[in-house]
């Protein structure tokens, strides 16, 4: 084996054992890309709409106490065994509106006096949504008016059906055909027939889990990457052994090698234990992967940890320790793991800064394995939407590289 070679795999080796000898990079490894997938599986791996805590106040309750079958009656029955819905039972509209400005609930409802007797005089009935439009108050409003409005739509269809049976009782046929017409019509004017094209790993717990498992691993391609890139001088000056390696027949160029092929290493070890914890304890599903995408993932997973890599050694000249450049990289990676999509799905981020999400390199290869394993695209497709950012990770790690040489001749000019 080439003297070269066998000196990068060495360098490469040492980290393995330090994998082990060092708490703190076992942890960044291993324990908490588990500890992190864990908590948001658990949080949002489930494609179920999450249950809004309601506050309802009811002042209708002669309706209720009085009408075995009122429209109050039905209404709060109906809310109360929903599975979309936790009642919580408030005493005034006061009370309520004090429980939501104070952030204790996000929404409420009123059901005024007099609401069931106007629905049967034929008379307006309103009900009161109070919601803060706070990011979750907004979505839990969202989804009570949307409800109210079904609830509405369904009693206009009964109250013409019976509006279709007294017509009948009391017109002549030909007038009858006509108010039918037209009742069928006020009933429904725009009828919608929706297509649900959700693909089908959106709709599984397994499949979602998978997903975020993916980001996970891109999150340890973040950090890893950086840590690397930003730590590869400025830790050995430290231990000391940067002076030994450079007077070895080692080249400054093996050593970057070694710690990139180390960066590597690190995030294909959390592959290695996210895929498998995952799937045992989690429940992800993994059938939508095939052995192309594997390998497609693979290799867009390795280009997005060399731009972090190459990012890492863009900033190692700011920082003069170790504890100083793992500042600097800290302060940086975990702002860019959320607004980067990857510790949430970027459709969720606000338009401002989604842009971001879409064309960092990293994200944009990561996203391109999203794209693979939901929405279908083969590895051709996905290869070439990844293509900016695999353009991208060469040209920010060889501008690493030149700023390592840079930093590695005042090294060597210093000893």
């Amino acid at each position: 084996m080439p003297s070269r070679l066998w000196a990068i795999l060495s360098e490469s080796y040492v980290f393995l054992k330090g994998i082990t000898r060092y708490k703190e990079s076992l942890f960044w490894i291993v324990l908490f890309p588990l500890i992190w997938l864990t908590i948001v599986s658990v949080i949002w791996g489930s494609p179920d709409i999450p249950t809004v805590e309601l506050g309802l106040v009811v002042l209708d309750n002669k309706s209720i106490e009085g009408v075995e079958n009122s429209t109050t009656k039905i209404l709060v029955d109906v809310l109360v065994g929903s599975e979309y819905f936790k009642v919580v039972n408030v005493s005034s509209e006061q009370e309520l509106v004090e429980l939501i400005e104070k952030g204790e609930l996000s929404v409420g409802l009123v059901i005024p006096e007099g609401f069931s007797e106007n629905l049967s005089s034929l008379r307006p009935a309103y009900v009161e949504v109070y919601y803060s439009q706070s990011t979750w108050g907004g979505f839990a409003g969202n989804i009570v008016l949307g409800f109210l409005q079904g609830f509405s739509s369904r009693y206009r269809s009964i109250s013409i059906e019976y509006a279709e049976k007294f017509v009948k009782n009391y017109t002549d046929p030909l007038t009858y055909k006509y108010a039918i017409i037209y009742l069928e019509f006020i009933k429904e004017p725009i009828r919608v027939r929706s297509i649900d094209l959700t693909p089908n790993i959106l709709l599984e717990k397994g499949g979602l889990r998978a997903i975020y498992s993916i980001l996970m691993i891109g999150i340890e391609a973040l950090f890893a990457g950086m840590f690397v890139g930003a730590l590869s001088i400025n830790e050995r000056k430290r231990s000391g052994t940067l002076k030994v390696l450079l007077a070895s027949p080692m080249r400054s160029t093996d050593l970057l090698v070694a710690d990139t092929v180390s960066g590597l290493l690190a995030v294909a070890i959390t592959a290695l234990v996210v895929i498998p914890y995952s799937w045992a304890v989690l429940g992800a599903e993994y059938k939508y992967f095939s052995p192309t995408t594997i390998i497609a993932s693979i290799i867009l997973v390795g280009f997005g940890t060399l731009f972090t890599i190459g990012l890492g050694l863009l900033i190692a000249p700011l920082a003069k320790t170790p504890e100083g450049a793992s500042a600097l990289v800290s302060g940086i990676a975990f702002p860019v793991m959320f607004v980067g999509g990857l510790a949430v799905p970027k459709e969720i981020l606000p338009e401002n800064i989604k842009w971001f999400a879409d064309y960092y390199p990293l994200s944009r290869s990561i996203d391109a394995v999203r794209k693979m394993i939901v929405h279908g695209y083969s590895t051709g497709e996905a290869l070439t939407y990844a293509l900016p950012a695999v353009v991208a990770a060469i040209a920010v790690y060889l501008a690493g590289v030149l700023v390592y040489r840079k930093l590695m001749e005042r090294v060597v000019e210093y000893y």
